[in-house]
């Protein structure tokens, strides 16, 4: 079970790593020297007091939102497993080689106790490991794209129990604001206060019977926002329904992000931090009207946000198929200090 690292090369069969546990000495614990003579069956027991897993849990942060010190720290505590899992798994094969020369009926049965200790660990620890090179991947990445919630409309009979009490020819228009989480639930809905009684039933009603595709950020769902306005037509042939939308992809590659961050970043900037930002997209992928919706805190780091947001490439957004511009595209931008020491690994 080997992995490329970027942490460092675990050799978790080594045998250079210094033993952790008190009780991987030269010889068994008393107290599982006591357990194979009472019971030679329960090697697995002994084994275990001989030398108990490693069971801190690591946290690794989301590397999209993190600062560098979070990321120091978790990789200081996936080293230190590292260390762990490599004393343990030294432990187990030291402590397999003892118990078969006190109890040599059970060399088959420890062996593949041992084994399957040692690969247990390992694989937690290669978890742990996948997690923070994710976790430093998205770090270093300075644009995380951004993709809102997407409402799929409910259509022809679907719609006729939203309306069909209300057998008056009007037309209407409501606003409404959702919270949707990373599956795609609507965890919370407001709606327009100013609107009449019946046109919030109605709107009630739609957005129920719609299903809804959860917002993404680096293509990983994720929780969100949505407002819409629901054009209401009761007695017509048809519900009213927003036009289809089809939002553009981001195109920058992680090359030309560096460069537009190099570029837009002073010399001086002494400062770093995070920076959402909502924006146009023309017809032909060129980013117009960036604004900040969530600031880092410091204007010179928000101005430079702006400046690589209008350097970002988008594929063509489309409307109704056809290449339109689109409004309140999202990204997130990482700016960071000219004279930044990064997580080294």
């Amino acid at each position: 079970m080997k992995q490329a690292l970027q942490v460092g090369k675990m050799q978790w069969r080594g045998t250079g790593a210094a033993c952790f546990l008190s009780l991987c000495l030269l010889q068994l614990s008393a107290e599982a020297r006591a357990s194979v003579a009472a019971d030679p069956s329960d090697s697995a027991a002994a084994l275990d007091l001989t030398c108990p897993p490693p069971g801190r849990q690591i946290e690794i942060p989301d590397g999209a939102t993190s600062s560098e010190a979070e990321l120091l720290r978790a990789k200081a505590a996936v080293l230190d497993c590292d260390t762990a899992t490599t004393a343990y798994t030294k432990c187990l094969a030291d402590a397999e080689t003892r118990m078969v020369a006190l109890q040599p009926g059970l060399a088959a049965q420890l062996r593949e106790l041992r084994a399957d200790r040692n690969d247990a660990a390992v694989g937690r620890a290669e978890q742990v490991v996948t997690l923070f090179n994710q976790a430093l991947q998205a770090y270093r990445a300075y644009v995380h794209e951004i993709r809102g919630p997407v409402l799929q409309w409910p259509t022809g009979p679907n719609l006729e129990p939203c309306y069909r009490h209300f057998g008056e020819h009007s037309r209407a228009s409501i606003e409404v604001f959702l919270k949707i989480s990373e599956t795609g639930e609507v965890t919370d809905m407001q709606l327009d206060p100013g609107g009449n009684p019946r046109d919030r039933s109605i709107a009630s009603c739609v957005v129920e019977k719609a299903s809804i595709i959860p917002g993404t950020m680096d293509k990983k769902p994720v929780s969100g926002t949505m407002k819409l306005r629901l054009y209401i037509q009761i007695g017509y042939a048809h519900f009213g329904q927003p036009k289809t939308v089809q939002s553009p992809d981001l195109l920058s590659s992680p090359e030309e992000a560096t460069l537009a961050h190099d570029e837009c970043s002073p010399a001086d900037l002494h400062d770093g931090g995070v920076v959402k930002l909502a924006m146009s997209v023309l017809w032909n992928g060129r980013v117009v009207s960036p604004y900040v919706t969530a600031s880092s805190g410091v204007r010179d780091v928000d101005r430079a946000a702006i400046c690589i947001a209008k350097k970002l490439r988008y594929s063509h957004p489309l409307i109704d198929g056809r290449p339109r511009q689109v409004d309140g595209v999202e990204v997130m931008i990482r700016v960071r200090p000219r004279a930044n020491t990064d997580v080294q690994v």
